[in-house]
């Protein structure tokens, strides 16, 4: 006979944390955009790509906005490179092997060695920075959601031009605000960061 443990439920409650992380980020979404005056995203990572699950855009000129369900190659953009950088080596390889790391401008990373030491990088110091890899003069700043378990499940991003983005704001504001608000969100689906 055959008898459901407890073990199911995490997959039931996995699925279920995905569901709802979107609509428990936008307000922190919305802050995070009022605060920096930038584009805020989250993402979760399908393949070789990140789709779009929430959004709080800034409005203007210089705004830089993506629709929910947009997809984007990952290895091109901060919220791919950063949700990459937290998988298990095995299924990293298994979702690089065979895909090409197409250049979308000169500074998109298409050495898979390179690559690799970026997202250990990229792992090291908790977020990820890309300047103009997908579209040029666009800069991102990304953090990783984790969920319970310490799974990457999403991530979340800030986006604005090279006129709006300098080295300075990057630094003091942008990486401090998106990791604080990746923290909150983690929290949120059970995952708690040990203290040493």
């Amino acid at each position: 006979r055959y008898s459901l443990t407890p073990k199911v439920l995490e997959l039931g409650f996995a699925y279920l944390s995905t569901l709802k992380l979107p609509e428990i980020a936008q307000p922190y979404l919305e802050k995070l955009r009022d605060e920096t005056g930038a584009s805020c995203h989250l993402s979760i990572l399908d393949g070789q790509e990140v789709v779009y699950v929430g959004s709080a855009p800034v409005r203007g000129v210089s705004a830089v906005n993506v629709n929910i369900g947009l997809r984007l190659p990952a290895h091109a953009v901060a919220n791919g490179k950063v949700q990459l950088a937290y998988q298990p080596q095995e299924k990293l390889n298994q979702i690089l092997f065979g895909s090409n790391l197409k250049p979308y401008t000169e500074r998109t990373q298409t050495d898979y060695m390179d690559f690799g030491q970026e997202l250990a990088m990229i792992r090291q110091i908790g977020y990820a920075i890309t300047k103009g890899e997908f579209h040029h003069g666009i800069q991102s700043v990304a953090a990783p959601v984790f969920e319970r378990t310490g799974k990457v499940m999403a991530a979340i991003n800030l986006v604005a031009t090279e006129a709006t983005f300098n080295q300075d704001f990057i630094e003091k504001i942008a990486v401090p605000k998106v990791l604080e608000t990746s923290e909150i969100l983690s929290g949120f689906m059970g995952y708690h960061t040990k203290v040493n």
